[in-house]
């Protein structure tokens, strides 16, 4: 799935195919992405922000069990990664 930002103030579950690492859930926000919720990012899923400028800033948990979050800036002001 492609956005053009993210603003979470609930909460993002990914489920990819753990089984074949061929099908992965993935989110590419071209933009800003805020996180004030939670975000879930298991095995097999993950979260790209892209483009100069952009960032993902979080002021609450992101759960990395294995999942991949991927930015040019990752702003951290509260939570947990």
């Amino acid at each position: 799935m492609t956005a053009a930002g993210l603003a979470d103030t609930g909460t993002v579950n990914l489920f990819g195919n753990t089984g074949s690492p061929a099908i992965q859930a993935t989110v590419t926000v071209n933009g800003q992405a805020t996180n004030s919720g939670t975000v879930n990012l298991p095995t097999a899923t993950s979260l790209t922000v892209s483009g100069t400028g952009n960032a993902y800033a979080q002021t609450a948990p992101t759960n990395l069990s294995g999942g991949v979050l991927a930015a040019p800036d990752v702003n951290i002001t509260g939570g947990k990664m």
